[in-house]
């Protein structure tokens, strides 16, 4: 993919403005471990945030062009505007340290039969690979997974050759799991003029059901890129 962009001098809390007009703060950390501070424009932000994985992006920084993959993708919790794109430099010999997506691929024949229902608990891992060999995604088969309780677990196996994970202690996390469908239990409350209510199973009034979170807004750290 190529992108333009410009030099970036506004930073801190006025990068708020920019946003405002349009216009997303963004960096990139070079080979010589300087950062450049770049902005570009929301369009082309939003190119880059359809993007299903792991990606060269060839930015043109007042015709100064850049090789990059995107190592930080932040956005608004609220309303998921774009908040500030952080990009990482590659040469022929660069290691580069990522967030990777991961893929499910095939039905678990437990989800297919009505047996339980899968469970995602990752994403994406950070992995450790070199720049000639960009690893776009991970992809996990679902296709073995027929009873409640089977799960497949982050390990060596899923990773391509001349691939480690950023952290040894993220193996053993588990990607995918079978939980079993969720019931709805009836609860009937006897009150003179009123019907009963229902309620999910796990659930109480006014509180929030199993895997629900809130999330803090991450514009302060955004700021201060």
């Amino acid at each position: 993919m190529d992108i333009k962009a410009e030099v970036r001098k506004v930073k801190g809390k006025k990068v708020r403005k920019l946003r405002r007009q349009g216009t997303i703060p963004a960096s990139i950390s070079l080979l010589n471990n300087d950062t450049l501070l770049i902005q570009l424009d929301v369009k082309e932000a939003n190119r880059i945030k359809k993007l299903k994985q792991i990606e060269k992006i060839n930015i043109d920084v007042d015709g100064k062009k850049h090789v990059t993959l995107v190592s930080e993708f932040v956005t608004d919790p609220i309303n998921n505007q774009i908040l500030h794109i952080s990009f990482t430099e590659v040469g022929p010999k660069s290691h580069i340290n990522i967030f990777v997506p991961i893929r499910i691929k095939g039905i678990s024949p437990a989800v297919k039969n009505n047996i339980g229902v899968l469970l995602r608990n990752l994403s994406s891992v950070r992995l450790v690979f070199n720049s000639e060999n960009v690893v776009p995604y991970l992809e996990v088969d679902v296709s073995n997974l027929e009873n409640v309780g089977d799960r497949i677990l982050f390990t060596e196996e899923l990773l391509p050759e001349g691939v480690k994970p950023a952290s040894f202690k993220d193996f053993g996390q588990t990607i995918v799991t079978i939980r079993p469908p969720q019931k709805v239990v009836k609860v009937t409350t006897t009150v003179e003029g009123e019907e009963g209510t229902e309620l999910e199973e796990g659930a109480e009034e006014g509180g929030a059901t199993e895997g629900e979170a809130t999330e803090a807004s991450t514009s302060e750290q955004a700021d201060s890129n």
